[in-house]
């Protein structure tokens, strides 16, 4: 009987042992988290670098950031201080009033009462080099002759953008269905990260539903006019900040260089951006 006991108890003493080793295995080496790619921010060189810093862009959506940033790289900063250009195009809820005090971005494709809200004496850090005037925000369907009836948007399925602040493809829809008391199920709406993907997946048909500026892609400017209806025609498509830091030269560049979106913008404020030739 001695016996036995005795090999319960050496057998027990021996599994301790193990648990003890695993524990200080396992405490001893740790797992390295995995990073996902940075999805919404570009980064490329300044050709023939002469400085150090970085020029750092915000912009609301990801519509042809890509170009843009090339653009500066491979001539709009050329000869400057900078050595790169990075350009973000994060959910507008992510910027903080730490990013305006700091004034991480360069410049800002902004709407004025997003900044005020994020601090009220926000002139004091940057200031407008482009104004925009209001623009038209529209609804788009499959289906002909839409109307703000409860009975047209039954069981349609809505696509909207993930970002709260974004007025043309989530407050003004939003607003405009509560101010005509229409009712819509929750598991009916679809959110998107990008403008792209959720304009691609209403042209797939898998969206009946959604909203867009009064000028956006190809595709969009062309839709039927029976297949359209107004939201609202008195949205903010926002204003151009720079860092009020800047020189006159670094901001006549940026101006020259906004010529870039002249196609998109041009359509909704129906001027030329161009600016004069940059003289030091």
């Amino acid at each position: 009987m001695l016996s036995l006991y005795y090999r319960f108890y050496i057998k027990t003493f021996i599994l301790i042992i193990a648990l003890v080793a695993l524990t200080w295995s396992l405490s001893i080496h740790t797992v390295k988290k995995f990073q996902l790619p940075n999805l919404d921010s570009y980064q490329c060189k300044v050709n023939g670098t002469v400085g150090m810093a970085v020029f750092s862009i915000y912009i609301p959506s990801n519509w042809q950031a890509k170009n843009y940033a090339n653009s500066l790289c491979n001539e709009g900063l050329v000869g400057m201080k900078f050595s790169h250009v990075q350009i973000s195009w994060q959910p507008r809820k992510n910027i903080t009033t730490n990013d305006i005090l700091e004034k991480k971005y360069n410049i800002l494709w902004f709407r004025q009462s997003s900044l005020n809200g994020l601090m009220p004496g926000y002139n004091s850090f940057y200031e407008v080099l482009i104004s925009m005037p209001k623009n038209s925000i529209y609804w788009l369907t499959h289906a002909n002759k839409p109307s703000l009836t409860q009975h047209f948007f039954k069981d349609k399925v809505i696509g909207l953008l993930i970002d709260p602040k974004s007025q043309s493809a989530y407050q003004q829809p939003m607003k405009q269905l509560n101010d005509y008391h229409i009712a819509v199920a929750e598991e009916k709406f679809r959110y998107y990260l990008s403008r792209k993907d959720l304009i691609s997946d209403f042209l797939a048909k898998k969206l009946d539903l959604i909203s867009v500026p009064g000028s956006n892609t190809v595709e969009i400017n062309s839709w039927p006019i029976n297949k359209k209806m107004l939201i609202t025609d008195k949205a903010s498509i926002g204003d151009l900040y720079i860092n009020k830091t800047a020189s006159n030269l670094l901001k006549c560049k940026i101006k020259m260089s906004f010529s870039f979106y002249k196609e998109y913008v041009n359509k909704i404020i129906q001027k030329p951006i161009n600016e004069p030739v940059c003289v030091k």
